[in-house]
């Protein structure tokens, strides 16, 4: 998954379903590798919502990755990269100024 993640710009998506034919890599074979990149520090990973008419919901959670050092960032965008991508080491805050409240994921709190 390294080697893939190195062909894109920061900001790339890689949807689980289409790793098998986008990058010829089944989606528990990426997903696995995605996960290991995260746990040893070389990925950054940010969930955008987007709108989507067929989700019941009608939206639809997409993941932006950006390989971090010594890998990345590479200074490139990707074209799927979001307007509103915050990247790694940055910090959202509200309008007012202030940090805002994330919760822990439960990868972190295992």
């Amino acid at each position: 998954m390294l080697l893939i993640a190195l062909s894109h710009g920061d900001g790339f998506a890689l949807p689980y379903n289409k790793l098998a034919e986008w990058c010829g890599v089944s989606q528990a074979s990426g997903q696995r590798g995605l996960a290991e990149l995260r746990d040893r520090g070389l990925l950054h990973r940010e969930r955008h919502r987007r709108r989507d008419p067929e989700s019941p919901v009608g939206l639809s959670d997409v993941y932006q990755y950006q390989l971090l050092p010594p890998f990345g960032p590479r200074g490139e965008d990707s074209a799927a990269k979001p307007k509103h991508w915050k990247g790694p080491g940055r910090v959202a805050r509200k309008r007012d100024g202030t940090k805002t409240k994330r919760a822990k994921s439960k990868r972190a709190s295992s």
